[in-house]
């Protein structure tokens, strides 16, 4: 039965994982270029490489890169890239040598130099048909997994089965090898979801950016069955779920479709918290929590003016359950303020910035958003918008 679940996981990664990208382009070039192209740019490389990655590997990666995008890039991001295809670690000398490959490559036909407004481009004079480049989009983002995910013990070896990325998100600047929380991020990987059968059923679908074809691909692979997320670290220490169809952090529509595999009835120790959930879901989120608790008290369902209609729903309902007894997998909302900020103020200590993000006071709710605009708008002869200090301020 593992050995079914580990060729499905196998399967399911190299049909949507980035890794064959290379392989698709290769394949989508063989017999469509010239020959004296593949031939002046192959002798370019040879001459140039330094040895750390084979001729084919850098050739196929640098055909890639030229023309998985059909647009115009900056000079400095494809010689950069360039360099790194060939190993080079120090950004300086990889930008170098990708400057010396892009020149002597550049009468080879592949790609032309255009200069706008005084910068200098890279674009592509080939491009890939519709059918290419709709493949290579299917595969931006893996799924979850229908197995237990690899547990980690470095920053290298946990999550997928096959396919290999580092924990820590981001370019290679933000990677690292030091030691990270991982049994926080394995506890994570443990735990089993859902799709939410009546938000999938009764709910319109509201991510205008998604590809219905592929979301409908990936509801039809995972309605009905258990299934595990990959779970990653950006630079900042937050943890992120490694999906796109299917994701915790997503729009409100994709939290909603999503539910805790093992139900539970909700007790009374916790059933002030899905109170608390629900005034969030109607936009209270600026109360105490006991005066959202009171205020959801209070409120009958039907009267709700919903900020989240799709979760408000998927909340009322799990509130029915729980009054029925019955188990419910629904996510409790339970907000923090500027996270990112919370975590700067327990690493450092600083009550004053403790204070400001409600980290002290349950009884208090303090809008540091609104404290800064405050005072910058006694300084300044025009108020300053709270929005705009939350763009800068948020971490």
């Amino acid at each position: 039965m593992e050995n079914e679940k580990e060729m499905e996981q196998y399967q399911m990664e190299t049909s949507w994982s980035t890794r064959i990208t290379d392989e698709i382009v290769l394949e989508a070039i063989q017999g469509n270029i010239p020959f004296s192209m593949e031939l002046a740019i192959l002798d370019n490389i040879t001459e140039l490489n330094r040895g750390t990655v084979s001729n084919k590997e850098i050739f196929i990666k640098f055909f890639s890169l030229m023309l998985k995008d059909k647009v115009a890039r900056p000079i400095q991001a494809i010689a950069a890239q360039s360099g790194h295809i060939a190993r080079i670690e120090d950004t300086a000398e990889a930008f170098e040598w990708g400057i010396i490959l892009l020149k002597e490559c550049a009468e080879s036909g592949l790609y032309q130099f255009q200069e706008i407004e005084e910068d200098w481009y890279v674009y592509p004079n080939l491009t890939l048909t519709k059918k290419i480049k709709q493949k290579i989009d299917r595969l931006q983002y893996l799924p979850p997994m229908k197995s237990l995910p690899i547990p980690w013990t470095n920053n290298t070896n946990g999550g997928w089965l096959f396919e290999t990325k580092h924990l820590v998100l981001g370019n290679k600047f933000k990677k690292h090898s030091l030691p990270l929380a991982y049994d926080v991020i394995n506890k994570l990987q443990e735990i089993e979801w859902e799709i939410d059968s009546e938000t999938y059923k009764y709910e319109k679908q509201t991510n205008r950016a998604m590809n219905k074809q592929k979301f409908l691909r990936v509801i039809k692979d995972y309605l009905g069955i258990p299934f595990h997320f990959v779970w990653r670290y950006d630079c900042r220490g937050r943890s992120y779920s490694s999906g796109y169809d299917l994701n915790l952090q997503t729009n409100e529509y994709g939290k909603a479709l999503l539910s805790l595999h093992k139900k539970e009835v909700i007790t009374d120790i916790g059933l002030p918290n899905l109170y608390i959930a629900i005034a969030n879901h109607a936009g209270m989120d600026h109360l105490t929590w006991q005066d959202r608790y009171k205020w959801a008290k209070s409120m009958h369902p039907d009267s709700i003016n919903w900020k989240e209609p799709i979760l408000g729903r998927k909340a009322i309902r799990a509130l029915k359950d729980t009054e029925e007894c019955k188990a419910t997998g629904y996510v409790m909302s339970l907000d923090a303020t500027s996270s990112g900020l919370q975590v700067m103020a327990a690493l450092s200590g600083c009550e004053d910035t403790a204070v400001q993000v409600n980290m002290v006071d349950p009884d208090q709710r303090v809008d540091v958003y609104g404290t800064i605009a405050n005072e910058m708008s006694k300084q300044l002869s025009k108020p300053v918008p709270r929005k705009i200090i939350k763009q800068a301020a948020m971490t």
